[in-house]
């Protein structure tokens, strides 16, 4: 199975951009919002409230290799939670 490396919540709000804090050796995550959407960016382009792929809250986005350290994060509205587990080489 996979090896998990860690886990974090991120609380967002306003129009804070916010990117992941990886594990030494993490390979995949699985990030999954909560309470309200998040965009996303990883063309190093901050995402806004408006423009960015949409991870609607309740719904997970996998990210891999390269994708890990470009992602950054914004909230539409409101407060959403970002939830991520971090995987290892075995992912």
């Amino acid at each position: 199975g996979a090896m998990i490396v860690g886990f974090e919540q991120v609380s967002m709000s306003g129009s804070t951009v916010y990117s992941l804090t990886l594990p030494a050796g993490t390979r995949k995550a699985i990030v999954n919002a909560e309470v309200a959407n998040v965009r996303l960016r990883m063309d190093g382009t901050d995402p806004t409230a408006g423009v960015g792929e949409i991870i609607a809250s309740g719904s997970s986005r996998e990210l891999r290799d390269d994708e890990l350290a470009a992602a950054r994060f914004i909230a539409v509205s409101g407060s959403p939670k970002l939830n991520v587990h971090y995987y290892g080489a075995n992912a």
